[in-house]
């Protein structure tokens, strides 16, 4: 047990806005319980198609990320789950968007893993687009969601 629950997501946006990468840190017991209790028994050491195919769901279900087109309509973007690996007492979840629409006016990051389990879980999100633009939020069980 930990006396906090806290993650940390990371969104690099490419400079020409062509593809994402986004990193989700979490602290692995709590992410263990929160698949445990979907059914699936997780051990971040092991990887198989199976196990991939049921994060893919899960984070698919849990992490989203919206590009806002010139009609000023939100189109949802599928992620693909890539990996993971741990660290420390820490899970490090790989995912990307390998083509991002053309003419994005805006972004939207919404991440709600283990506000079920945890109702004091709180995400620490970075987004980074190129270079030259960052900004970060921070977001719990009230407020889900980031645009930047």
């Amino acid at each position: 047990m930990h006396p906090f629950y806290v993650g940390v997501s990371h969104i690099r946006i490419s400079q020409n806005q062509t593809e994402a990468q986004i990193e989700v840190r979490l602290f692995t017991d709590d992410i263990q319980q929160s698949l445990k209790d979907r059914g699936l028994n997780f051990d971040p050491r092991k990887r198989d198609s199976s196990t991939m195919r049921k994060l893919q769901k899960i984070f698919n279900q849990e992490l989203a990320l919206f590009a806002k087109n010139k009609a000023q309509h939100w189109d949802k973007l599928p992620l693909s789950l890539i990996g993971f690996e741990e660290e420390s007492e820490a899970t490090w979840f790989y995912l990307e968007v390998p083509k991002l629409p053309a003419k994005v006016t805006a972004w939207r990051f919404q991440n709600t893993l283990l506000f079920k389990e945890h109702p004091e879980q709180v995400h620490v999100v970075h987004a980074e687009i190129g270079p030259n633009y960052r900004k970060s939020e921070q977001l719990n069980i009230k407020r889900s969601v980031f645009e930047f």
